[in-house]
């Protein structure tokens, strides 16, 4: 039985999946329980998940409104196979929604599992023509996909604000294209000290811009 929500089942052998705070935690709850299930909003819409297929199905207007919606709210009914056997394979890929749901959520603060200070890379480009973007997520990407950086250093380099970078790592890292080369300490505030910042970052930051003017540019 799924539980935590006002939910139906169809599969009595379903997995638990505990309560949730939002709907990506939900999402990811399904996929570990590898239960297919679809979660519906009243007045919003239906969204599937199939982890065993590792694609989803949207049937929602308005996709930041459903995912930014009270996790109490949605009904969750997990599928049987022969409901299962009527969904044809033309879903989308799961990382996707994983991507959209992180970036509604998450619009700047940084999800759970990441710090500032980690130095990370993207393993592969994300598809951005279909996924919900920022201004600079190009340039973000196109750092990232080539050289490990730490996420402060990403805003330093480009000159983008915190919150933009926040909500572009967080969207990637849910979405599984992120490696953590290295984890940094989880520090309240991560910025150097204003003496400190006058006395290195012009030096850094010339060296940086030199490698990346191509990428800042764009």
């Amino acid at each position: 039985m799924l539980t935590g929500f006002s939910s139906k089942t169809a599969n009595a052998e379903a997995s638990a999946i505990a309560p949730a705070a939002h709907l990506l935690s939900i999402v990811q709850r399904i996929l570990d329980s590898q239960s297919n299930a679809q979660i519906t909003l009243p007045d919003m819409g239906t969204l599937t998940v199939l982890p065993q297929r590792r694609e989803y199905h949207a049937d929602v207007e308005n996709m930041e409104a459903f995912s930014t919606s009270s996790a109490a709210a949605f009904e969750i009914t997990t599928l049987d196979i022969s409901t299962l056997a009527s969904i044809p394979y033309s879903g989308k890929d799961i990382r996707d929604l994983l991507w959209q749901l992180a970036f509604y959520i998450y619009e700047e603060s940084l999800i759970e599992g990441c710090s500032e200070n980690d130095v990370i890379q993207f393993n592969r480009w994300p598809n951005l023509t279909r996924l919900p973007v920022t201004p600079n997520t190009a340039r973000i990407s196109a750092l990232l996909t080539r050289h490990p950086t730490s996420i402060t250093l990403v805003r330093r380099v480009l000159g983008i604000d915190k919150s933009e970078v926040n909500r572009v790592i967080s969207a990637a890292y849910s979405a599984g294209i992120i490696n953590t080369v290295s984890r940094g300490p989880s520090l309240v505030s991560s910025e150097p000290p204003a003496a400190e910042t006058k006395t290195v970052e012009p030096q850094r930051l010339g060296l940086w811009n030199s490698l990346f003017a191509k990428i800042s540019s764009l």
